[in-house]
C-alpha cells in the first residue's frame, strides 16, 4: 500500500470523502516520462498501486545528462496522491532512504534525476468528464528547486473543479519476483522475518527531519483512526469485531508506547513490496524490498506486526499461526523481542488485519475498479477471525513451538 495519506499534523491524514488519487492516462505518462527525464518509452504498463500511480517504462533511449546509460530492466514512473504530494520534505526523505540503502547493497528502487536533477516535480491535472488532453508547461511551482508545474486542460470545456496537484518522480525498477508469485514454505517466511529484522538494523544508522514527525494512516499508531471509516465495512458481524481490536489497540498498546523500543521501519512488509529469487539448488530467498511510501520512525513491534499479518496472509496451504511463527523465528536470530512486546504482539497484529481490511473497503466504495484495494479481503476476515479467538497462551505456544524447530530457546528474551 502506499501511505493513503500522510504530513506532520492531523490535518495532513486521510480524511473520509477524500479524493486524492491521481487520474491519468499511459499516454500522458508517457510524455511526462519524456519531457521531464528525456526517455524516449519503448514500451509502458500500469502496475498496482494503492492511491497512486505507478508505470512501468521500458527505455528506447535516454537524452538526458545525468542518466550514463539505459537501466535495461526499465524504471518506474511514480505519480504520487494529492495527499503525499504536499509533504515535500517527506518525499526528500523517502528519496535518501532508498539512496541510504543502495549503499548499504540493499536492492531497493533507485532514485534517477530529472533533465535538471531534480529527483521530483510537482504537476497539475485538470481532469473535465475523465478526458486529459493537451499540455503546457508553467513556470516553477512553490518555489521547489529544479520543479516543474504542468497544467492540463480539456478540450471541450473549461475546467469545473480545481486542478489537483501531485508529485512525480523515476526510480529504476528492480527486478524479481514477488513474494506473493513464490510457493509459500517455512524457509521463505524465515528467510523473510530474518530479512526485515537486518533492514531495520541497518536503518539504524539513518535519519532525515521529514521522520520526526510524520504521520500516516497506515501506521499502527492511527489506528483508534480507524473508527471514521468503519461506515465502508457493511456487515454488522465485522463491523462490531474490527471495533472490539481497535478498543483493544486503544486500551492495551496506546498507552505502552513510549516505553517501547522504536526505530526507522519501512512500513509495509507485504507479498507486494517483496521481491524474492531463486537460488541454484531451487530454493526461494527474499532479495529486495518495494515501497517507502509508509516508511516511518516508530516502535518495532509495529514493524514485526504488519509483516507477520501479511505473511499469514499468504498462507493459503498452512497453518497461518505456525507460517507467523517461522517469519517471527527468523526475526529473532537478529533481534530478539522483549517480553513487552510480546505481550503486545497478538493485538498489534490483529490491528493490522482490521486497519488493511477497513481501509481497504473504504477506498474500494471510492474506486470499485481497483481490485488492488481488496487483496486483503479475501483471506482477511476469515483469518482474522480465527486469529482474534486464539487465546494468546495458545498462540505463543505455537510460536514457542516454531521457535524451537529454528533452534531459538524462547520467544522473548
Amino acid at each position: 500500500m502506499n501511505s493513503n495519506g500522510g504530513g506532520d499534523n492531523d490535518d495532513n491524514i486521510l480524511q473520509p470523502g477524500q479524493q486524492i488519487s491521481p487520474v491519468i492516462s499511459i499516454d500522458l505518462a508517457k510524455d511526462f516520462v519524456r519531457k521531464l527525464y528525456g526517455v524516449k518509452v519503448k514500451e509502458i504498463h500500469e502496475l498496482n498501486a494503492y492511491d497512486d500511480k505507478n508505470f512501468h517504462v521500458l527505455a528506447e533511449e535516454v537524452d538526458n545528462p545525468y542518466i550514463q546509460k539505459v537501466f535495461h530492466h526499465g524504471y518506474v514512473f511514480k505519480v504520487m496522491n494529492t495527499l503525499d504530494s504536499k509533504n515535500l520534505l517527506l518525499i526528500d526523505g523517502q528519496k535518501e532512504i532508498m539512496v541510504y540503502l543502495v549503499k548499504h547493497n540493499i536492492k531497493c528502487p533507485n532514485p534517477v534525476p530529472d533533465i535538471h536533477h531534480s529527483y521530483y516535480s510537482i504537476v497539475e491535472l485538470q481532469v473535465h468528464n475523465i478526458s486529459i488532453c493537451t499540455l503546457e508547461v508553467l513556470p516553477n511551482y512553490q518555489h521547489v528547486p529544479n520543479s516543474l508545474h504542468f497544467v492540463l486542460w480539456p478540450n471541450e470545456a473549461p475546467p469545473s473543479h480545481l486542478p489537483s496537484k501531485h508529485v512525480v518522480r523515476l526510480l529504476e525498477y528492480q527486478p524479481g519476483t514477488l513474494l506473493c508469485h513464490v510457493p509459500a514454505s517455512t524457509e521463505l517466511f524465515f528467510d523473510a522475518g530474518k530479512y526485515l529484522a537486518n533492514l531495520d538494523h541497518i536503518l539504524k544508522g539513518f535519519s532525515h527531519a521529514a521522520y520526526t514527525s510524520h504521520k500516516s494512516l497506515w501506521s499502527l499508531s492511527a489506528v483508534p483512526d480507524l473508527k471514521k471509516f468503519l461506515f465502508a465495512v457493511k456487515n454488522a458481524d465485522d463491523r462490531t469485531l474490527v471495533s472490539e481490536i481497535i478498543d483493544n489497540f486503544e486500551n492495551d498498546v496506546l498507552p505502552c508506547m513510549d516505553n517501547l523500543e522504536k526505530g526507522m521501519l519501512h512500513g509495509d512488509f507485504n507479498e507486494q513490496n517483496i521481491l524474492c529469487a531463486q537460488t541454484p539448488d531451487g530454493e526461494w530467498k527474499v532479495s529486495g524490498i518495494l515501497d517507502f511510501g509508509d516508511s516511518h520512525f516508530s516502535c518495532y513491534v509495529f514493524e514485526l506486526a504488519i509483516a507477520m499479518c501479511y505473511m499469514m496472509l499468504q498462507c493459503k496451504n498452512m497453518d497461518q499461526l505456525e507460517a507467523g511463527g517461522c517469519f517471527l523465528a527468523g526475526y529473532s536470530t537478529i533481534r530478539q523481542l522483549p517480553k513487552s512486546e510480546v505481550n503486545l504482539l497478538r493485538t498489534c497484529i490483529a490491528a493490522r488485519y482490521a486497519q488493511s481490511l477497513i481501509l481497504g473497503a473504504y477506498s474500494y466504495s471510492l474506486n470499485p475498479n481497483n481490485d488492488y484495494v481488496m487483496v486483503t479481503a479475501k483471506l482477511g476476515w476469515k483469518q482474522l477471525k480465527h486469529f482474534w479467538s486464539t487465546p494468546s497462551v495458545s498462540l505463543h505456544l505455537v510460536w514457542d513451538s516454531e521457535m524451537k524447530k529454528h533452534g531459538n530457546i524462547s520467544i522473548a528474551r
